[in-house]
């Protein structure tokens, strides 16, 4: 794993929890909080894996659970919007 890549992972976490913040996410207040300790868990984690003090393969897990995350939402999301498609 690059020194780049690992920087590059929270460099998108730390942005991710910058939009949690915003008035208009309409996210749950406990999946916030929730995102907002993961965010500081990885910041934490990233920086004793760039000091030599920890292996990177806990990032990489949380990143395919984040993005099998997504993917499911996704395909939730458009099988709503086939069946508005379909009902009107």
């Amino acid at each position: 794993k690059s020194i780049l890549s690992i920087i590059l992972n929270l460099f998108e976490m730390l942005i991710s929890t910058l939009n949690l913040d915003k008035s208009e996410n309409e996210l749950p207040q406990p999946l916030k909080n929730s995102l907002i300790s993961l965010a500081e868990f990885t910041q934490k984690h990233t920086l004793s894996v760039l000091a030599g003090e920890a292996d990177h393969s806990v990032l990489v897990d949380i990143n395919e659970s984040i993005i099998a995350g997504l993917r499911q939402s996704a395909e939730l999301l458009a099988g709503q919007t086939i069946l508005q498609t379909g009902a009107a």
